[in-house]
């Protein structure tokens, strides 16, 4: 009996030992090293896989991830090694949980100091918490359902201007350069609501105007540091020890024209910024005078004066004076750090909103159904609106629904318009990737384990002090396992809601997709942070989602560092669609195909499928519409 018992005890004790041994074994994953960390092949000996992606970013971003997974090594410039990580538990890990352990490069934050001066983009640490916590509310909900009809008349104009090219031709389809027309518009937009000024871009004789330095600077802007986009190491490591008037001296003998265009860009908007400052802080003051003297000559006022009138004092500047007077002492931010913010705030805002409008607009003219069920739907809540307010203020007059002006609740509430721009913004992204650096030896989670070179599963990557890490927003915005096998197809669909759950098209299938997310409340925007209450099934398995300030998309970014300015963008983009195509519908030209070509994204690689050419525009038809 003794020996029986001894027996079982021993193989219980056998059993326990192979089973630590296997756990050992299987856990291998968490144990991997930095080094053993897979990516694809260098391309150069000096410049690393740079050329790959830049020039095919998408297909090599995508394809790579394929290969190693959400989390890959690869040879950056100058002899460097960096990860691209893309996995939802990683990044929720950088951005949100442990942010103080990765953090923007100083070489890239004194970099951005030198052209843009001490704004967010620029600074850290608790100087960054308290431009944050001032610029915030500026950005919230409520002033920009103040800021809308403010800039109505900028997209009014917009589409006036083009409605006369296209009435020239007796309505009839004709040739636009719509991507000219909304750049113009994009500076007009963001000027008057960033800094209360106008530069009258939206006349339709346009071509034969001069453009001032200001809006010649703005455009230019995003190209030069394209072009420049090898050597912004060097300048960012060298303008750590530079002050900016060094810096332009040393620039003038440097044998790189563009980098001296970029610089007198850079001093124009500084200039402009300036002046829009001096200003804004005298209507401030007297504000009281200012507003005598526009009742007593509102009779004679022109359109444009109208309009000028009418943003001043809602615009971001002032309201930014008016919030940082009232602010605690220490909390306050200097005059320089209030024009860094103008001047990030128009870097940031203009190619980027502007890029997202003609990939949007692009897409319907691709596809005339969905332009259509978009159209109906903006008909039918211009009609219902009009309706309710007609009845609301006992008004009989009869209102044309196309001159309806929709309030902000009911504009970002439409589900269509809502899905086409979510699904626009997680396929072609304005900014492709963001970066950070460890600044301490540390372990990153992941969500999806990856193979390492020697063959085991690493569910844990061993990150050194120093690392370089580029946050892949097209990793993310593509991964097949947060968005489904379509994740690659353009199916605005996939954010529609029927009943509170996902409409799947009438598919049974398993694929897990994101839902129709809701907005962000004001304090998410302040603090960078997902809500826990965030709808089911915006992700993965267990509800799991990309920590990105805009349900599950990780276009505007996540955490303390995401885009401050991201509800602005949607009011602009979303604006301006409503009201061209009240009345006019796009398509593509006859030559197209030849126009289709591979243009940059605002930063980081290209995406192939980009449009930047004319559309064919008309007055829309009785059959332009669908209604559901």
């Amino acid at each position: 009996m003794v020996t029986m018992w001894l027996q079982v005890f021993t193989n219980i004790l056998l059993g326990l030992g192979l089973y630590v041994i296997f756990r050992k074994l299987t856990d291998m994953e968490a144990e991997g090293s930095y080094g053993d960390v897979d990516g694809p092949p260098n391309d150069h000996w000096f410049a690393g896989i740079f050329g790959g992606r830049l020039h095919n970013g998408l297909n090599y971003i995508l394809r790579n991830t394929e290969i190693f997974g959400t989390v890959w090594k690869y040879a950056a410039r100058y002899w460097a090694e960096a990860l691209i990580v893309s996995d939802p538990l990683a990044l929720h890990y950088i951005l949100i949980k442990d942010q103080d352990s990765f953090e923007v490069a100083d070489a890239v934050l004194s970099g951005n100091s030198l052209a843009f001066g001490p704004g967010l983009i620029s600074i850290a640490g608790d100087q960054h918490r308290k431009q944050r916590k001032i610029l915030g509310p500026l950005f919230s909900m409520s002033n920009m359902q103040d800021l809308l009809p403010a800039l109505q008349p900028v997209v009014d104009k917009v589409r006036a201007s083009i409605t006369a090219q296209v009435s020239q031709h007796g309505g009839q389809p004709v040739e636009i350069d719509i991507p000219g027309w909304l750049s113009r518009a994009s500076i007009e937009y963001i000027a008057q609501a960033g800094m209360g000024q106008s530069f009258d871009l939206l006349d339709s004789d346009y071509k034969t105007q001069d453009p001032s330095d200001f809006v010649k600077a703005v455009k230019q802007l995003r190209p030069l540091h394209q072009k420049l986009a090898f050597f912004q190491p060097i300048f960012r490591l060298i303008a750590r020890y530079l002050s900016p008037y060094w810096w332009d001296a040393i620039a003038k003998w440097l044998p790189l024209p563009d980098h001296r265009k970029l610089r007198w860009c850079i001093n124009v908007l500084h200039t402009t910024s300036k002046k829009a400052l001096l200003q804004r802080k005298a209507d401030i003051k007297l504000a009281h005078e200012t507003r005598a003297r526009s009742r007593s000559r509102s009779r004679s006022r022109d359109k444009n004066e109208e309009q000028f009138l009418k943003i001043r004092g809602k615009d971001i500047m002032t309201s930014l004076l008016v919030a940082n007077s009232t602010a605690h002492e220490a909390e306050r931010l200097s005059d320089g750090e209030i024009l860094a913010q103008m001047s990030t705030f128009l870097f940031a805002g203009f190619d980027t909103t502007t890029d997202t409008l003609n990939q949007i607009l692009y897409t319907l003219a691709l596809d005339d159904h969905l332009q259509a069920r978009l159209r109906g739907e903006i008909r039918k809540a211009k009609q219902e609106y009009a309706t309710f307010q007609a009845e609301l203020e006992e008004d009989d007059s009869d209102v044309s629904w196309e001159n309806v002006e929709l309030p902000y609740d009911v504009l970002l509430g439409l589900p269509l318009l809502d899905a086409v721009f979510h699904e626009t913004l997680r396929m072609y992204p304005p900014v492709t990737e963001i970066t950070r650096v460890a600044q301490e030896d540390t372990n990153l989670p992941l969500q999806f384990p990856i193979h390492s070179k020697s063959g085991i599963r690493m569910k844990t990557v061993p990150i050194p002090k120093g690392t370089p890490i580029s946050i892949s927003i097209l990793g993310a915005n593509y991964n097949k396992d947060i968005w489904g096998d379509d994740a690659y197809d353009f199916k605005p669909d996939r954010w529609l809601t029927d009943g509170g759950e996902f409409n799947r098209n009438g598919e049974k299938t398993h694929k897990r997709r994101a839902s129709r997310a809701r907005k962000m409340q004001d304090d998410d925007a302040s603090h960078g942070s997902m809500r826990n209450g965030s709808p089911p099934g915006s992700g993965a398995q267990g509800g799991m989602k990309y920590p990105g300030i805009y349900s599950s998309i990780m276009s505007f970014g996540g955490g303390n560092r995401a885009c401050i300015g991201f509800r602005f963008a949607e009011m602009q983009i979303t604006q301006m669609l409503v009201t061209l195509l009240s009345t006019l519908h796009f398509s593509l030209p006859y030559d197209a195909e030849s126009s289709v070509k591979s243009s940059r994204s605002s930063s980081g690689p290209r995406l192939a499928t980009e449009f930047n050419g004319s559309l064919n525009v008309r007055l829309v038809r009785e059959d332009d519409f669908i209604t559901l």
